[in-house]
C-alpha cells in the first residue's frame, strides 16, 4: 500500500510528466487538473506516461483502468495510483 499524501504524488506524477512533455518549461503552468492532452502530452506521452507511473510507483495498472479518464489530468493520474495502490 502507499504511504504517501495526495500532494505528494501529484507532485511526483507532474516530475514525471515534465520529462515526458517536448516543451518541458510548459509544466510550471500546468494546474493538478488541466487536461494533459493541452499541456502537450500526446498518445505516444500517454503510453510512456503508463509505463513510468508503473515503474515509479511499482505498480501494475489493470488494463480495464487504462482510460482516457483515468490519464485526464495529474490529479486523475494520482487517484489511479492510490486506487491500485489499495488493491495491492
Amino acid at each position: 500500500m502507499l504511504e504517501e499524501t495526495e500532494a505528494t504524488i501529484d507532485k511526483r506524477v507532474a516530475e514525471i510528466i515534465a520529462r515526458l512533455l517536448p516543451n518541458r518549461g510548459h509544466v510550471d503552468r500546468i494546474s493538478n487538473d488541466e487536461p494533459l492532452t493541452e499541456a502537450g502530452l500526446d498518445s505516444m506521452g500517454m503510453v510512456n506516461l503508463l509505463l513510468e507511473i508503473e515503474a515509479s510507483f511499482n505498480i501494475s495498472i489493470p488494463p480495464r483502468l487504462v482510460t482516457p479518464k483515468s490519464f485526464r489530468s495529474i490529479h486523475s493520474v494520482s487517484r489511479l495510483i492510490e486506487s491500485v495502490s489499495q488493491r495491492t
